[in-house]
């Protein structure tokens, strides 16, 4: 029976209301303090101009919420993930299972010695059109891992070696023991020959199959030994390789280390490869794509007022300013901006942005384009009725003490806090 503690989930609700009451109350207080500076204008609150308003609202929480994921207190940030490398793909290949980075070894060296084989049997060489296996019942047996699997495949008329073959084969097959049936012909010297194969590699120091016939009496000849099903041409092996200087070997040519690192050998070496760990740059630029995604449908949002309200082009030049103050930075992580105000990513700039670590520090540097783009962001969370076309009806006396209007914010108050209701 499990056992919840109820005490600790009422408080963590406690605490997750108070939370919000608190963010409530933060953007009351920024609405209040900017309102008693605020001049009090005339709208025209048409049902296009809510609309726009709203969704000028919307679009900027949605990029403020994304940015303000990236913080240096985020430990589950997408700068944390790492992914492991090779120096030399061809010989070796590896992965990182699992997220719980603690696990990692350090860096290694690795050195491939021998790859892990498959038990091959290759059959007699028999003549493709001609047969000397009698019409009957021939019994033989598979053992595999440990286990023993009893046939019986029948020849009902009289048949080529190539017919009798091809139907063993799919016989077996069909059986799926992990034992892989085929046939090589030889049309020059108008022979074949039977293929048995394993599915797996690796040696426990014995063969991984082993076929016999069950003779029907002391004289009989076998299947097995007619086509020569049990010739071993290739004994199983294990692959052995030397990690930091140490041997080990694996049954495998796939398999754990540390239980978080996946290896998977391709070839062998004379020399030792690394295996090194760098941040995940697709985790990185798939992140990077959803805030310039969201940035872009924010432009739209502006650029589709066209002349319907020419105020919105002062709020495009304003982004515009703040990209081209910190555009050196932004271009060493492959930005730039289109005709549009759009911004565009160059993939080859951005991943080695990603991989040095220059888009984590455009991302979490406090005093660079994203703190200043979060500012602006900010701004118009808390009146995006600002970017509407307007009459200044009058400006407030800053001469004379603070007067809190309520009226003021009243036009868009609701609007800002729909979000929570």
């Amino acid at each position: 029976m499990i056992y919840y503690d109820q005490s600790k989930t009422n408080l963590d609700q406690i605490n997750q209301r108070k939370h919000r009451l608190n963010i409530k109350r933060s953007i009351y207080n920024k609405v209040i303090k900017f309102s008693t500076r605020s001049p009090l204008y005339m709208f025209e609150l048409s049902e296009e101009n809510r609309a726009y308003a709203l969704s000028l609202k919307k679009s900027t929480i949605k990029l403020n919420s994304i940015l303000n994921q990236y913080n240096r207190d985020n430990k589950d940030s997408v700068f944390q993930y790492k992914k492991a490398s090779s120096s030399n793909d061809k010989i070796a290949h590896v992965d990182i299972i699992g997220s719980n980075y603690e696990e990692l070894p350090e860096e290694f060296t690795l050195k491939v010695n021998s790859l892990a084989l498959s038990q091959i049997n290759s059959g007699n060489e028999v003549s493709t059109y001609n047969s000397s296996l009698p019409i009957g019942i021939y019994s033989f047996t598979i053992d595999i891992e440990d286990n023993t699997y009893e046939f019986q495949f029948n020849i009902t008329e009289k048949c080529t070696n190539k017919e009798n073959l091809l139907k063993l084969i799919k016989f077996i097959n069909r059986s799926k023991l992990g034992v892989i049936a085929s046939f090589v012909e030889n049309h020059k010297k108008e022979t074949v020959q039977s293929v048995l194969k394993a599915e797996f590699t690796g040696s426990n120091r014995q063969l991984a199959f082993t076929i016999k016939d069950i003779p029907a009496d002391i004289n009989s000849r076998g299947i097995v030994e007619y086509f020569g099903l049990d010739n071993v041409l290739q004994y199983p092996k294990n692959s052995k390789f030397e990690i930091n200087g140490i041997e080990k070997e694996s049954i495998s040519n796939c398999f754990t280390y540390n239980k978080i690192i996946k290896i998977s050998l391709h070839q062998t070496s004379s020399e030792e490869i690394q295996i090194t760990y760098t941040p995940d740059t697709d985790k990185i630029l798939e992140s990077f794509s959803i805030i310039i995604n969201t940035y872009n449908n924010l432009i739209d949002l502006i650029s589709n007022q066209g002349d319907t309200q020419k105020t919105s082009a002062i709020l495009k030049n304003e982004l515009h300013h703040i990209f081209t103050d910190y555009i050196n930075e932004l271009e060493s992580c492959g930005l730039a901006l289109d005709d549009t105000g759009s911004i565009i990513l160059d993939d080859s700039l951005s991943y080695s942005a990603a991989k040095d670590g220059a888009i984590e520090e455009l991302l979490l540097n406090e005093d660079g384009y994203i703190a200043k783009l979060k500012y602006k962001l900010n701004q118009i969370m808390l009146d995006p009725m600002i970017y509407l076309d307007k009459k200044v009806v009058t400006y407030p006396n800053i001469a004379k003490p603070i007067y809190y209007n309520p009226y003021i914010i009243s036009l868009y108050s609701g609007m800002i806090y729909n979000y929570y209701c």
